[in-house]
């Protein structure tokens, strides 16, 4: 978690924060430092005032540019699940066949 470097940009001490969040200032002081990690809820609050995903739970969210996946009509999507169906069958059949050399 990247709060410390939110309070900083922000300019915000920890007693702000605890201020905004409704909480105390050790809980917040927990956080900076390690010692704990907010619940679901400051979480959410954290967001709410402008920290970042990214920084809140130390990841990287790729770009949300639109979807390049076209729609495809009921019939498409029979013939794929009857081919990976098959597909499927004939790798099943193939690995249960009885052994003809005893």
């Amino acid at each position: 978690m990247e709060i410390q470097n939110f309070m900083k940009e922000r300019g915000y001490t920890q007693t702000d924060l605890a201020k905004m969040l409704n909480t105390s200032v050790q809980n917040v002081n927990k956080w900076v430092n390690g010692g704990g990690v907010p619940s679901y809820e400051f979480c959410q609050r954290l967001l709410q005032i402008g920290m970042s995903v990214e920084d809140l739970f130390g990841v990287q969210v790729e770009s949300s540019s639109p979807s390049k996946i076209e729609p495809i009509t009921t019939a498409e999507f029979i013939d794929i699940l009857k081919e990976t169906l098959d597909n499927s069958l004939d790798g099943i059949k193939a690995r249960i066949k009885p052994n003809k050399n005893p």
